[in-house]
Order: C-alpha cells, then sequence, then structure tokens
C-alpha cells in the first residue's frame, strides 16, 4: 500500500506540473510489483474524480458529436478486455503491460507531434477501441484518444473538455465492469482510498513548485522512467 500513496504522488504532481497522464505512471511504478488488475482498479476509481473537475469548469466547450464513436467503440473494447483479462496468466500480462509501457513512452517522445489524423467516424472508432482495449486491460488508455483529439481539434477548451469526458465515460464503464467482474475487492478500495490521500499530496506539490520546474526535462525523465518500468516487466515476465 506505500508503494501505491507513493506512485500516486508522483502521478499526480506529475500530472499537474507537465499535464502528463497520472495514470500511466501510477501502473509502470506500482504494476512492477503490485497485482496489475488491482492496480488498475483502484486507478479506475481516482480518473473521474479529475475528470469530473474539467467537465464542470469546460462542460460549454463540449462537442458531443466528436466523442460519440470514440466512446462508443471505447466502452465495447473496454468491456471485451475485463472480460477476457481473467483467461490471461498473471506473467503474460504483465509481460504485455511491459511492451505497452515501453509503446507509450516512444510515442511520447518520438510521435506525438508528427502524427495527425483525419476527424471520419472510422479514425474516432480506431481510436477509442484501442484506448478502450488499454483502458480495460491497464487503465492507460489516454494516448490513442489524446493523439486522435489533437489531430481532430484545434480549440483547446474543447480539446481538454473532449478528452476528459472520453477518460470519464471509459472510467465508470470500466469500474461497472470491474464490479460485476469481482475485480473491485475490499483491497482495492483501501488501496483507492489511500491512492486519493496520495493524490492530494501531488497535486499539493505540483501546485507548488510548476512555476519553477523546467517541464519539458520533467516530460522526458517521466518518458524514460516509463519505458525503463516496462522494459524490466518484460525482461522479468519472459526472459529473467
Amino acid at each position: 500500500m506505500t508503494l501505491y500513496f507513493i506512485a500516486c504522488v508522483l502521478g499526480q504532481f506529475l500530472q499537474t506540473a507537465a499535464g502528463f497522464g497520472f495514470g500511466i505512471l501510477v501502473m509502470a511504478v506500482a504494476g512492477m510489483f503490485l497485482p496489475v488488475t488491482a492496480v488498475a482498479s483502484a486507478n479506475g476509481l481516482l480518473g473521474p474524480l479529475t475528470n469530473l473537475f474539467f467537465l464542470f469548469r469546460y462542460w460549454r466547450k463540449l462537442n458531443l458529436r466528436l466523442i460519440f464513436w470514440p466512446a462508443l467503440s471505447g466502452l465495447v473494447a473496454g468491456t471485451v478486455a475485463i472480460y477476457t483479462i481473467q483467461f490471461i496468466p498473471l506473467t503474460f500480462l504483465r509481460g504485455l503491460l511491459g511492451i505497452a509501457l515501453v509503446g507509450l513512452s516512444l510515442y511520447f517522445m518520438l510521435f506525438q507531434q508528427r502524427i495527425h489524423i483525419l476527424p471520419t467516424p472510422r479514425n474516432g472508432i480506431i481510436a477509442g477501441a484501442c484506448g478502450g482495449l488499454l483502458s480495460g486491460y491497464f487503465s492507460t488508455g489516454g494516448p490513442p484518444l489524446v493523439l486522435y483529439l489533437l489531430s481532430v481539434q484545434d480549440d483547446k477548451e474543447t480539446y481538454i473538455v473532449c478528452v476528459q469526458t472520453l477518460y470519464l465515460i471509459l472510467s465508470i464503464g470500466n469500474t461497472a465492469g470491474r464490479i460485476a467482474s469481482g475485480y473491485v475487492t475490499a483491497e482495492v478500495l483501501q488501496m483507492s482510498a489511500i491512492g486519493l490521500v496520495g493524490a492530494g499530496v501531488g497535486l499539493w506539490l505540483g501546485l507548488k513548485v510548476v512555476d519553477r520546474l523546467n517541464i519539458q526535462l520533467l516530460r522526458i525523465i517521466a518518458y524514460i522512467i516509463i519505458g525503463l518500468s516496462g522494459l524490466w516487466m518484460i525482461l522479468n515476465a519472459w526472459v529473467l
């Protein structure tokens, strides 16, 4: 539990200071030592709190037509992921998470500014499905959704509220699926309570130092940590 608390402090600190994903860093740190399904379930319970804040703040800018197809395909894919995860051996699942983390770190470092997607329903479905699978398995479904919305939406506030609303929809859908599948246990609820305190500490620290940090350097360090964590999971699962 102490490890999850520390991971939430670091994750929310980075989210606040650099605008980077809370869920990915928490999964990268805590997922090395704690059960992947437990961390994903706890993260899914914590995520909507931040999402609701941005939804209430920018709700006038919400474009429902823009998020309809990603939300629909994401819910379907997330449900598939949650109901198939029970058939995947834990060691293999940890290796898959390692691959996902290495891929995400490379994406953020090398390709985020180079990829552009057309705003078609097909692309929205593909982005939503990819995000739904990552969200259902690991609670790290943000990058495909961010990639899609950054390419199709220029207005900053519309982008923020749309991506946060998609996160919220997928979090609620996945949490419902995890409850139905028995993944939200007393241990997960305890982790979420501890994580909420850790996220509060991380938020407070992030707000204290945000104006004094080299944000780009902080992001690069985070990407490297995530990539190395993923590589360690791959080696631990399939090599060592």
